[in-house]
């Protein structure tokens, strides 16, 4: 019963968190939600940090946000900045965040093989 309201309670501070955000950041924010939940179907979501966060079986995966001008992934951990780094130079990273602009498209197969790198990561 206690997994069942932890479980419910995580989804109504994913829908709160959404619910603040402006129409166009919450579609690239639900693009980013899908991206890693294919990434990582066993991922747990809940609110943290006051932005959306992912767990695999208990340990930190990513954490995602959406803000005025852009929206960002978080950690860009060293191992991804090595293996990605030409692939998001284009993209501002700072302190283990990638933010992508909202002016433009996602770049869904870049965030598909970051996500990858960090699966692997956490085996």
């Amino acid at each position: 019963m206690a997994r069942k309201a932890t479980a419910a309670a995580a989804a109504d501070g994913a829908r709160a968190y959404l619910a603040t955000l402006a129409p166009d950041v919450r579609k690239a924010v639900g693009q980013l939600r899908t991206l890693i939940r294919a990434a990582a179907p066993k991922a747990v979501e809940s609110r943290s940090y006051g932005i959306l966060g992912y767990k695999i079986e208990g340990r930190a995966f990513v954490y995602c946000g959406g803000f005025k001008r852009h929206v960002a992934l978080y950690p860009v951990t060293p191992a991804m900045r090595r293996e990605h780094a030409g692939a998001i130079a284009p993209f501002q990273v700072s302190k283990g965040t990638l933010r992508f602009p909202l002016d433009r498209p996602l770049p869904v197969a870049l965030i598909k093989r970051l996500l990858k790198t960090r699966v692997a990561e956490m085996r």
